[in-house]
């Protein structure tokens, strides 16, 4: 039996302006007020007559606020009433008036009515499927697929269905059937052509059903990338819980982290190899990381986690040793590429 100590992964992977007055008619931050003048009357010179107020315009935040003001001549006509602001929000009216030896105040313009309050954002997660996954080199959600074995950019072996028996988003997903205890069918689908990735920073992202959490006690892989010189990153587990592991030197940091089993769960990653400085193996599930996993340039024992260029990406499953288990699991949503990749929104 093949056993692994488990490599922690990492992954990388939203005015009101007041109206005031200076009682002179002279609205602030709302519309503005009218202005009048006449020169004031002494007998026998006929009294003037007060100013036509000016409409308030639209204010920034809502508010809104004009008054008309009134002539200074002794008996003059009051002001003509202000018309009221417009508003892009809620907001008060304004209350400036006119000053007058004998004409009437204007009038304070109308409050502006509430704005509408918009909907709430979803914190920058992606719709399920993936129609708006926008940064991947590949995204398959499987809906618009024919049933049975599925064609595309990739490989897949014996035992690998497109069917609607579970789905995370549609009606259809990537269904690896069961593979009844000791047998050691290897199921999975392969990816080749989307490689190499310019950075070789690779971040991915799916949704994982697995009927229930393998708890073998042979170690055995889920996700692996691997280079020309076979050296292999792979995310699995062992006893029930993840296991990481870099090989060579085949061994890592063991997690208590449980697999998870019996539901839908998102699994992120990132594999990041652009030499021996800022190496990085990181793994979170349902946006968290799991136990001791998040490292970057060598393991416990101050060896250097070895890569290369990546060259291809598999998922399904691949043990090490018997199986005491049967498996059988399911993905959807499936991306990767050379950004993080948000879970979807949970169900």
């Amino acid at each position: 039996m093949r056993t692994r100590l488990f490599l922690a992964a990492a992954v990388s992977f939203l005015g009101f302006g007041c109206s005031t007055s200076d009682g002179n008619g002279s609205a602030q931050q709302g519309g503005t007020a009218g202005q009048t003048s006449s020169t004031a009357g002494t007998a026998p010179i006929t009294p003037g007559t007060g100013g036509t107020a000016v409409a308030g315009s639209t204010s920034a935040g809502g508010v809104v606020s004009a008054s008309g003001a009134s002539g200074a001549g002794a008996g003059g006509t009051g002001g003509v009433l202000g018309t009221a602001g417009a508003s892009a929000g809620g907001g008060a009216g304004g209350s400036a008036a006119g000053t007058s030896s004998g004409g009437a105040a204007g009038a304070s313009g109308a409050a502006g009515a509430a704005g509408v309050t918009g909907a709430a954002g979803t914190g920058g997660q992606p719709p399920a499927g993936c129609a708006g996954v926008t940064n991947a080199k590949f995204c398959e959600d499987w809906d618009k697929l024919a049933m049975g074995k599925p064609s595309g950019a990739y490989t897949v072996s014996a035992g690998v269905v497109v069917d609607t028996t579970k789905a995370f988003s549609g009606t259809q997903s990537l269904h690896f059937l069961k593979v009844p205890a000791p047998a050691k069918q290897t199921p999975n689908i392969r990816f080749m052509s989307q490689f190499p990735l310019a950075s070789n920073d690779m971040h991915g992202r799916v949704m994982l059903y697995m009927a229930q959490t393998p708890k073998t006690t042979s170690h055995w892989n889920f996700i692996t990338s691997s280079n020309s010189g076979n050296t292999e990153w792979s995310i699995g587990g062992q006893y029930g819980n993840f296991e990481l592991v870099c090989d060579p030197p085949d061994n890592g940091l063991d997690s208590k982290t449980p697999f998870p089993g019996g539901k839908w769960a998102c699994m992120q990653w990132e594999f990041k190899y652009p030499g021996n400085t800022n190496t990085t193996f990181v793994t979170k599930v349902d946006g968290v990381s799991v136990d001791q996993g998040e490292f970057t340039g060598a393991n416990s024992k101050g060896e250097k986690w070895v890569a290369g260029t990546w060259n291809n990406l598999k998922l399904g499953w691949e043990v090490f040793g018997s199986s005491d288990v049967d498996v059988e699991f399911w993905i959807d949503d499936l991306a990767f590429g050379e950004q993080v990749i948000p879970c979807p929104p949970s169900k």
